[in-house]
Formats: C-alpha cells, structure tokens, sequence
C-alpha cells in the first residue's frame, strides 16, 4: 500500500487550514515563527510543507530541511498559500467515525509535538523545533492508514484505545503490518529528514533526542486516554529522569503543554484528555511494580516462519541487517514471541548495543535494555553460551527478581549469532502471556532460526572472499 502512497491523500483538519489561511491573507505579512506555530498544530500540513521543501532543487541541495521554519522560509508565503488551498479538508472528504478517529490522531500528534518541543527546549536542545516535527509525524502509519480508509484500523484503535492493549502487540492482531514500520517507510519514500525517519526506529531510543520523541508520543497517547495505558508508569518515571525533573515538576509542565494545546485545539475536549495528576494524588498512574497482563497471546504463523526460513536459506548478497531483520520478522511474526532483539558487540568499547528491535516499538524504556546496566552484565555473561538459554523460570540460567519486574516476563530466551567463530551479538526473545509460556517447540523453533541465520552469514563472507580475490591471484579449479 505505501508504494504509491502520496503525501496529500492525508486531509488537513479545517481549523488548522482556515488559521493558516487568515494568517497569508492578512495586511501585515506574517512571520516565519508564526507560521511554522500553525503548522505544528496539523500533521498533514506540516508533512505536506516539510515534504515539498525536501522536494525543490537549492544550492545546499546535500542538506535536509529539518525544521518547519526553515521550510516555510524556502517555500516562501505563496507557495505556502497555493498548498493550502490545494490542500483536502479531512472535514470534507471522511466521516461518521472515520473522521472522528482522524481528527482525534491529528490532535494527539499535535499535543506529543507540542509536549516534545517544550521538553527540549527545557533541556536546552539547539534545536526544539527538528525535534516538534518529528514527534508530529511520529504516528505516520496511523495516520495514514486511517486516510485511505484501511478498515482493519478501526479495530485497531479498539484495542488500543478502549482495551488498553499495547500498540504492537494491537497491530499484530489486528493488522497485517507494524505501524511503526509502515511509518518508517513512508517517511524514507517521502524524503521526510533524518529526525522523523530515525525516530521511528526502536533501537534510537539509546540517544537522548529520540526518546525524547518516543516519550512525548507516548505521554500525548496516555494523556489522550485518560492515564489508563499499560507501562504508563514506566514512560513517565522515564521522561523525569532524562529531562532531569522530579514527577511533581514534570506534571506541571505536562498540565501547562495540555492546557495551552487544548486553547488552540478544541478537538482535544473530544478525548479522554485530562491532566496528569501528581504521584501523591494518583500512585497508580506512576506505579512500576504494576505487570502488564497480556489479554491475548500472539498466535504463531507457519507461514510466515517457513518464509523467513526460505528467505535466509535462499539469501544471495544481502547485508548483514537484512538477515538479521528476517530472523527477527520470523521470531515474532512466524513463532508468535513478543518481543525479540539484536544486540551487537560493540568491539572498540566490548559492549552490547541495541541494534534491532521488534515488537516494542512503544516501549522505549525496554529499547534502551542494552544501555541499562544490570541488563548489560546479564547478557553479557551469556555471550559464549553455545546454544539457546532460557533465563529465568525453568531455565539453567536465574533472571534476578528486580530485572524480571523491569522486564515485565518472567522468563525469556537468548542465543549468540555467530559468523563462523565470531561472536555477532545476542538474539534475544519473549512471551508476556502466562497461557503461551515459552516451552521446548519455542526453544527449539528460535535455535534453528538463529541457525540459519548464522549459516547465511557464513555464506556471504564465503561468497565475498571468492568475488573478491587479490589481484594475481589464481583462480582456484
């Protein structure tokens, strides 16, 4: 579907459009800062701006337009008037809940920019603005999705919104693709800059501006839903800590965030909006030590396993992190795990460093697990295992009670991916739901996936050394 995707097959929101609209028609040309301010109030506006920008021939033609103003100062005031007026009114053109659900992701977008914008310019970032756009467009795939009239989205946003599932765990179910994913790329496909596509990925919630991103999406969905989504505590006790704020001061610059957007966005009040109380006022919305139940388990595929089997047996030179993004596609979607990982050595610092992530895309505190201290001395230490280790309940291997309540699983599953005799990095994988408990057809399904994968590796550096022979150097019978 996104193949022939088009940046205005998303509707603007008829608010955004007319303020937009005043503002070019007035006596008094207005400022760049004021415009790019209505922009970040709709994601199809400043998608559209920010695209087009991306899109025109200029000398710096190797430099990405990052920010919204500096795209309204390349497209200049009456190419911005032409797009607005090209420009399709969601108001218009969707309807009956359809429309309801596009304005309210919109508004959501809007607020979780709004949210980044202020957290980076309390943490001093040279530029608050790059970061607003990208936490704008974050939730592309939604957006998208619910545009074209997709109607898989709609029980999508059921589980999400009205059951409190996690968001990948809701796309598995209900759609046939990661949201995230989908996302991504459209975002590539449209040549949206570096900030937005990079945001996307799971494994950069390791630097500090793309959690921030990550985290104000999150905190716009959790204030959107009334404080009630799973792992909430988690984001926020997160979010604290890295804007260096205790909880008290980070609910009163969330409150005054929600309560200036709300001014300019009425659509908000539609939501389950409310602001965020305090840890003393309301525990369980801060709460860690609440586990995330899973409602459903993630129904293995045989299908989709057997095709990640035939793609990495059948694999002819393709990069390394393209067989590693087909184990882990056959791990999650073809075995039903929910979560499962790549960390790679690292050999200039001897570390392990999160390098691809699936089904976490909304957990940014589990994507920085190879940051975490008491994670990194436990993975590390299985570094040499010779196969597949169960840590944790019925395993060889204890997982300390503090990192099974980090991690939300009692057990998981680890094995080194090697290249012959060298030590890739460690593939890891878990089930939430106590009724899908890892057993051995688990066990030995991920062995011999990371099996194959390794065997695949193995035969592109084969493959590479005989293409790739010294000059003079016989060519062998």
């Amino acid at each position: 579907m996104s193949a022939s995707a088009d940046p205005a097959r998303l509707p603007v929101l008829a608010h955004a459009r007319q303020r937009l609209a005043a503002l070019l028609a007035a006596a008094e040309p207005p400022s760049r800062q004021h415009l790019a301010a209505v922009l970040l109030d709709d994601p199809a506006l400043a998608l559209q701006v920010l695209q087009r920008a991306n899109a025109v021939p200029h000398r710096h033609f190797r430099a990405e337009v990052t920010t919204l103003e500096d795209a309204v100062h390349m497209l200049g005031t009456s190419e911005i008037a032409a797009l607005v007026e090209r420009a399709v009114e969601a108001e218009r053109t969707l309807t009956g809940e359809r429309l309801r659900a596009y304005r309210h992701a919109s508004a959501r977008a809007a607020l979780a920019g709004a949210l980044a914008a202020d957290w980076a310019a309390s943490d001093r970032d040279m530029f608050p603005a790059e970061v607003a756009a990208a936490a704008l467009l974050h939730n592309l795939g939604e957006l998208f999705l619910l545009a074209v009239g997709d109607r898989r989205i709609g029980r999508y946003l059921q589980l999400v919104y009205l059951h409190h599932v996690l968001p990948h765990e809701a796309d598995y179910v209900a759609l046939s693709d990661s949201l995230g994913s989908l996302g991504h790329r459209l975002a590539c496909q449209w040549c949206l800059p570096e900030m937005v596509r990079e945001t996307m990925r799971p494994h950069n919630a390791t630097y500090q501006r793309a959690l921030g991103v990550m985290l104000a999406t999150q905190v716009a969905r959790d204030a959107c839903s009334g404080w009630q989504h799973p792992l909430l505590g988690r984001d926020l006790w997160l979010a604290s800590e890295q804007l260096g704020l205790s909880p008290e001061s980070l609910a009163t610059r969330v409150n005054r965030v929600i309560i200036q957007v709300l001014g300019r966005l009425p659509v908000l009040a539609e939501t389950a909006l409310t602001t965020l109380p305090s840890p003393a006022a309301a525990p369980a919305v801060w709460g860690l030590r609440a586990p995330y139940r899973a409602p459903f388990c993630l129904a293995p595929r045989a299908d989709e396993l057997a095709l990640c089997r035939c793609r990495l047996e059948q694999a002819d030179a393709e990069d390394d992190s393209h067989l590693i993004a087909t184990l882990l596609r056959g791990l999650h979607r073809g075995l039903g795990l929910n979560r499962v990982a790549f960390f790679a050595c690292d050999p200039r610092e001897q570390r392990l460093r999160p390098r691809l992530f699936v089904g976490s895309e909304f957990e940014p505190g589990f994507n920085q697990g190879g940051g975490q201290q008491r994670v990194q001395v436990l993975l590390e230490g299985l570094l040499e295992a010779p196969g597949v280790v169960r840590v944790g309940e019925g395993g060889a291997w204890p997982l300390p009670d503090a990192l099974a309540e980090w991690l939300g699983v009692g057990a998981f599953l680890v094995m080194p991916l090697r290249r012959r005799m060298v030590t890739l990095g460690l593939v890891y994988g878990d089930r939430r739901s106590a009724c899908c408990a890892l057993d051995r057809q688990v066990e030995s399904g991920f062995a011999a996936m990371v099996t194959a994968t390794a065997a695949a590796l193995a035969r592109q550096s084969l493959d590479l050394s005989r293409t790739h022979r010294p000059p003079g150097r016989p060519k062998s019978p």
